[in-house]
């Protein structure tokens, strides 16, 4: 289970007429890493044929040595994981009161629109 299911579980639990809840959380993208990169570009005007020039690209990505003396690449930024959609399966599924509360807190916590959040009565 990931972090994001565990804790939208705990704190759905508390939430008034939850009750048992079981929740899913699919992503569209996981997070991310963008390094640091160089990128040399030459131009060999000579290398084409009937006075066409050859363009080549070189890239190489910046590295760090931590303190065991490995090579890490830099990371530039991270992009954060885009939600797919959520599956929240509840005793209270089903009342409307208790969906309202959910949905709110879902869309509010994941910043997620609320037609990707599916709510759902818990079967025995």
């Amino acid at each position: 289970m990931s972090q994001t299911q565990k804790d939208l579980t705990d704190i759905l639990q508390k939430v008034q007429g939850v009750g048992r809840v079981e929740v899913m959380v699919t992503l569209e993208r996981s997070s991310e890493s963008q390094y640091l990169y160089e990128e040399k570009k030459s131009v060999d005007a000579m290398a084409g044929q009937n006075g066409k020039s050859r363009e080549s690209t070189e890239r190489s990505y910046l590295l760090v040595e931590d303190q065991n003396g490995k090579k890490q690449a830099v990371v530039q930024s991270t992009l954060e994981p885009v939600i797919k959609g959520v599956l929240i399966v509840c005793d209270g599924g089903g009342d409307p009161t208790v969906e309202g509360r959910v949905l709110e807190a879902v869309t509010t916590l994941l910043d997620v629109p609320s037609n990707r959040v599916y709510i759902a009565k818990k079967g025995g």
